[in-house]
């Protein structure tokens, strides 16, 4: 079973929701120090590591895309397994 729900995730109400559109509103400064590992940094690693895929979370357009995505139960579904996939092969890898 997948760990990323599209009902939850296409929700703007549910406060990871509402967390996740505040990360790209610009304000002052980035940290700058050691590696992020907030939820966007990790998911847009993810979707990069998806072969043929111009999929990304680098902006608020980004995380609206992907939350009509997420409301397509059969494409979430896809994009998920397409996720674990480029994981487990990366994993494999090293």
């Amino acid at each position: 079973m997948s760990m990323f729900h599209g009902p939850t995730f296409g929700n703007a109400s549910a406060r990871a929701n509402q967390a996740m559109s505040g990360y790209f509103v610009t304000e002052g400064s980035k940290f700058k120090g050691r590696p992020l590992t907030t939820l966007p940094v990790v998911l847009n690693r993810d979707l990069s590591r998806i072969i043929n895929s111009n999929l990304q979370l680098k902006s608020s357009h980004d995380l609206v895309h992907l939350r009509s995505i997420a409301q397509q139960r059969d494409e979430w579904t896809k994009l998920t397994a397409r996720i674990r996939e480029a994981a487990e092969a990366s994993q494999s890898e090293h």
